[in-house]
Formats: C-alpha cells, structure tokens, sequence
C-alpha cells in the first residue's frame, strides 16, 4: 500500500471531521491514531497536525505568512499590513513577525506560495542591475 504523506492525511482528517461534535471527532481520531500505528507511521503525528491547522485556516479564508524586517515593527503598522495584503489577495492575512539583522530596511513577506521581497537590499540590487543595462 502507498504511504500518504502528512498533507493527505491532514486533509482527509480535515474532510472526515467538518461539522461533526466533539464526540463525533473524538472516535474519528482515536481510529486516526490508529490507523496511523498500525502503518508505522506515527512519527507524521506533528506535520499532520500542523497541516491539519493550515487547512482550517484555508477553509476560513485566512492565509498565515511571515514579516521579516530589520526592526521590530509597530503593532500598528503591522495591522496595516496585514489589512493592505489582504485587500490585494482577497483573504484574511496573519503574519507572524521575525527580526533579522540581515534585512538592511523595508521589509520581506513570506507566504507558502508567494515571496514579496520589499527589501532595501532587493531594491538596491534591481537599481544596480538597471544601471549596468
């Protein structure tokens, strides 16, 4: 039989318990669990659970990203963020913020399918490569 992989599983799992109760998912996982030992795979257990979570949230319309920048940035302004990001992809936008010293200004936006790199380093280098042209 063909292994699934941590994704397939999270997304059957996701499918099987949509509006179900709490009891109704309580029995469906413990089978899960299972399931998931008697094919030796129960190391999966975390990505499935966090694929699992990824696939709420894209149920709900909400896509997860990161926000690296040089500097912390203002609760505010990250508000703002989100809020401008999501009216350009149409979806509810939580970015979790990380800080790295490598980022020279502006800032970079990290989503599972789209790279926005606002970087003063990327700018430089596209200035530098148009001037060489």
């Amino acid at each position: 039989m063909k292994r699934l992989t941590a994704k397939q599983y999270a997304i059957a799992l996701h499918e099987l318990t949509r509006g179900l109760t709490h009891a109704e998912i309580d029995a469906i996982v413990r089978r899960f669990v299972t399931l998931l030992a008697d094919r030796n795979q129960t190391l999966l257990a975390e990505k499935i659970i966090q694929e699992y979570q990824r696939q709420a949230l894209i149920q709900e319309g909400v896509v997860e990203g990161n926000l690296t920048t040089a500097q912390r940035v203002p609760e505010a302004e990250k508000k703002e963020i989100e809020k401008t990001l999501g009216q350009m992809l149409k979806k509810t936008i939580r970015l979790q913020e990380h800080v790295d010293g490598q980022v020279l200004g502006g800032m970079i936006v990290a989503f599972p399918d789209l790279l926005i790199d606002a970087s003063l380093r990327t700018r430089l280098q596209t200035l530098k490569q148009s001037l060489s042209e």
